[in-house]
Formats: C-alpha cells, structure tokens, sequence
C-alpha cells in the first residue's frame, strides 16, 4: 500500500505539469519499481486469500449454542409459562419466547458470508493488479523512450547547467522517499548505473520501449474487452478507471508507432533532423510522443 501511495504521488506530479522531460527517465525508472514492489504485494495477498473449498470453518465465537435444555445448575425445572415458553416471565409480564435458531443453519449462514466477503476481496484485488500491471508495463516503456532520447540528444541538459545537475535533481524528487523503511529505497547511484550504460544505442533502448508500450496496449485492451462483457460491478473498475484505461491504450498505439518509425529512420540512416517531443494530450500521468524535425 505504501508503494502503491508513493507511486500516486510521482504520477500526481505529471497532472501538475512538475516535471521537465529531461526528468522522464529517472521519474519512470522509479515509478517502475514501485508499482513493481505493489504489484508483489498484492499478488502475494491474492495467494494467501482463501478461496473455494480453502475458505476456512467460522471461529468456534461465531456459531451460536443450542438452547439450553434439561435443568438449571440448581436442580430446579424451569418454571411453568416461564420466559422461556412464551409464557409470563418475571412479575407476571409476557414475553416473546427467545429460541436461538439450529446451530447447523447458523454455521452455514455465517460460513457463505464469509466466502462471499473473500470472494468480493479476491476480485478486488485482482482488479487492481490488473490495472497496476498496464501501469508498470508504460513506465517500462516511457523510461526506457526517454533514455534512448537521451542518448540520441533530445533531452539534452539546459545550457550552463551545472555537471551534477541530475544527481541534484534526483535526490530533490526522490530523497523523501529515504525516511520510508519498505519499499527499500533507491539513490542516485543505483539509477546512474543502470540508467547510463556505455555500450547500448539509442535505437535499441527505442525497440525496448516500443516493445514494453506494445504489451501494455494488449493489457489494457484486454482488460477493456472483460469489461465490455462483465458487469462493472464484478470488475471493481470505476468509470473514471475504464476512462482511463482506454487513454493509456490509445497513448500506447501512438507510442508504438513513433518509436518504430524512428527506428526505422534510425537504421536507415534518415533520423538526421528528427526528434522526439513530448505532451501529455491523452493520458495525465503518461507522455504521448510525436516525431518532429
């Protein structure tokens, strides 16, 4: 839940127009591990959830006893057209009779609702993977696009900016995120070091990015298709949920398609001229790339 929080909070920054492009590749990196870390949680919450014939009995406090029978403790039978029969109780004033219902019809009772709660809990949480799943899949894909324009010199640094700018801009984003204990949290060296590699091309990182985009389109889709024939009540998808998995799909498909064409102008040896340029026309939280000269 922590991450899944953390993860909000990057993406709220994007709504809030906060992030320069140049800062795309560690915001997406880290985004990633995120969602990534939420995403173990959840599934292994969904493992441990009980379900069909390992839905647990109900705790012994749960079922309600057999009315008692026989005599009290003291000897004595109960008295006649007393509070247990319908009849007078005390001071002589009616009551209605107090039978406590068939200890086997309660268990059952209390046993499918519990089965019913989990059952509403595993769909939920199943829900949730699903759309943190599409999420961490553009996060992949967006990174590694803003790495590749990196390399390729389309988010170069602003004239007269100093060498450590991005460690200084790193730890300004990221540094409160020390004081938490779980997720562990990452630092600037860690993102140096994977995020700055000497023997990798821009192109390749493009194909990496088009193929991560390509398999977070499929998942949105497919999750789009459920709920076009499940009812929205079953899936626990909000509208604004399918509204917005409907713009993470067509930011994919646009996405896709930049990145094969500037591979393919790329090992052509066209790409002179060309760029990738950034907007967030779509989807709040996930760029929409274009190609200009």
């Amino acid at each position: 839940e922590t991450a899944a929080v953390m993860a909000q909070g990057l993406a709220a920054g994007c709504a809030l127009d906060l992030y320069a492009p140049r800062e795309f590749p560690a915001l997406y990196w880290y985004s990633d591990y995120l969602l990534t870390t939420m995403l173990e949680g959840q599934q292994a919450l969904i493992a441990a959830l009980p379900r069909g014939d390992r839905v647990p009995p109900p705790s012994p406090a749960t079922q309600q006893s057999p009315a008692p029978t026989g005599k009290p403790r003291g000897g004595k039978a109960a008295p006649k057209g007393g509070a247990g029969k319908g009849g007078k109780g005390k001071n002589g004033v009616a009551q209605d009779p107090v039978v406590a219902p068939p200890a086997g019809k309660a268990a059952k009772k209390t046993a499918a609702a519990r089965a019913a709660r989990l059952s509403a809990e595993l769909e939920l949480r199943i829900a949730m993977v699903n759309v943190a799943e599409v999420e961490r899949l553009m996060c992949q894909g967006t990174f590694r696009a803003a790495a590749g324009a990196r390399l390729a010199g389309h988010l170069s640094e602003p004239s007269g900016a100093p060498p450590d700018s991005e460690a200084a801009r790193f730890n300004q984003r990221f540094a409160v995120f020390d004081v938490v204990a779980r997720p562990e949290p990452l630092f600037y060296d860690q993102y140096h070091s994977l995020m700055h590699p000497q023997d990798v091309e821009a192109v390749h990182l493009f194909a990496l990015a088009a193929d991560a985009l390509h398999k977070g389109q499929l998942a949105a889709g497919a999750a789009l298709e459920q709920y076009a024939a499940t009812p929205a009540a079953l899936l626990h998808l909000s509208p604004h949920e399918v509204k917005r998995l409907q713009a993470v799909r067509k930011t994919a498909i646009q996405n896709v398609a930049a990145l094969r064409i500037m591979c393919s102008a790329m090992a052509s040896d066209v790409a002179t001229g060309l760029r990738l340029v950034w907007d967030f026309r779509h989807h709040p939280h996930f760029p929409t790339l274009s190609i200009k000269r």
